[in-house]
């Protein structure tokens, strides 16, 4: 993937993240958060934002391990 391709794809995934957070909030502090469904709806919407950062922390990583190939193509191991 192009840098300009993981950078679009890792604002995405935070805007989700984001996005899903809000709403979950929103719905858990309305008075009717009790009822059955709105519950399933909030855990929900904590499950995508929680997969959203999942994905960024999994690209940060991929990234560094990249870096760290880079600059370091013959593997061996540095002091």
């Amino acid at each position: 993937m192009a840098p300009r391709e993981a950078a679009a794809a890792s604002t995405g995934f935070e805007i989700v993240r984001r996005m899903s957070m809000a709403a979950a909030v929103t719905m858990e502090s309305r008075d009717d958060a009790t009822d059955g469904r709105k519950q399933t709806a909030v855990a929900a919407l904590s499950a995508r934002a929680d997969g959203a950062r999942s994905v960024l922390i999994g690209k940060s990583e991929t990234a560094s391990h990249s870096q760290e190939q880079a600059s370091n193509p013959s593997g061996s191991i540095q002091n």
